[in-house]
């Protein structure tokens, strides 16, 4: 279990990366800090690189280039102070907020936001044409992301903004904005939400839109035959919320794939 982050920091054409099992959930608002109490921070972790499916979160830094590139966001937390609960707000709400927020402390930086996740990471390496760091477990990138660019001046002023969306996001967003089914308030899956993978968590009744749409041989009762019996193996979670979790991406490509319950 745990809540995996990776870090990179490049420096004199020479990269490091760095692992940690808790801090996926806190480590973009060590961002605030600025580039060296960044770094200080990262160079305090354990080596290593994790299999990309399993990490959440992280940040790469690029001291040659003045590149800083991250991903994942802070969740859900009680336990912040009013600076960090802003910031975690804004980053959960949009990247470029976020960014924005931080430019101050990152003067003369290029601050991007990638959800392809270690992926960016490794395509920045690659680029730049460093070797040393290997790549084997990073997973090609989803299909699904959007980038997020914002360039900082050397006084530490947001000098330009941009956002980018694949395709695959383009259509996600336009079918976000069509009209729902409202769920049966008496039905006992009603507020039940999935993990599916390059999506994120969708209510019950956009999942099964969803999948009515992209593979027909799925309607609604299959949808929750399979889910019951998963919650039945114990691979979903129903917390007390009215989520249900899968307990890896795994688990969530074998819910679209499985066959229909006998």
């Amino acid at each position: 279990m745990g809540h995996r982050a990776n870090f990179v920091v490049i420096a004199k054409r020479t990269a490091r990366v760095f692992v940690d099992q808790w801090a996926a959930l806190q480590c973009s608002l060590v961002l605030r800090e600025g580039p060296a109490a960044s770094r200080k921070w990262v160079q305090a972790l354990d080596d290593g690189l994790l299999h990309s499916a399993f990490v959440e979160a992280g940040f790469l830094l690029d001291f040659d280039n003045a590149v800083l590139l991250g991903f994942g966001d802070v969740g859900a937390r009680d336990d912040l102070d009013e600076e960090r609960a802003e910031l975690a707000a804004a980053l959960n709400r949009s990247p470029a907020d976020f960014l924005k927020r931080i430019a101050h402390v990152w003067p003369g930086w290029k601050l991007v936001w990638d959800e392809r996740g270690l992926w960016a990471f490794a395509n920045h390496l690659r680029k730049r044409e460093i070797a040393g760091v290997d790549l084997e477990h990073v997973e090609a990138a989803t299909p699904n992301y959007a980038v997020t660019t914002v360039s900082v001046n050397e006084t530490g002023e947001v000098t330009s903004s941009k956002r980018l969306r694949s395709a695959h996001r383009k259509r996600i967003d336009a079918e976000a904005k069509e009209p729902l089914a409202e769920p049966d308030a008496n039905d006992d899956w009603a507020g039940v939400m999935y993990a599916l993978p390059d999506v994120g968590f969708m209510r019950r009744s956009a999942l099964e839109r969803r999948l009515a749409r992209g593979r027909p041989p799925w309607d609604v009762s299959r949808t929750r035959a399979v889910c019951e019996q998963l919650l039945a193996e114990e691979e979903l979670l129903a917390s007390a919320d009215g989520l249900s979790l899968a307990q890896n991406n795994g688990l969530n490509r074998e819910l679209l794939a499985r066959p229909a319950p006998s």
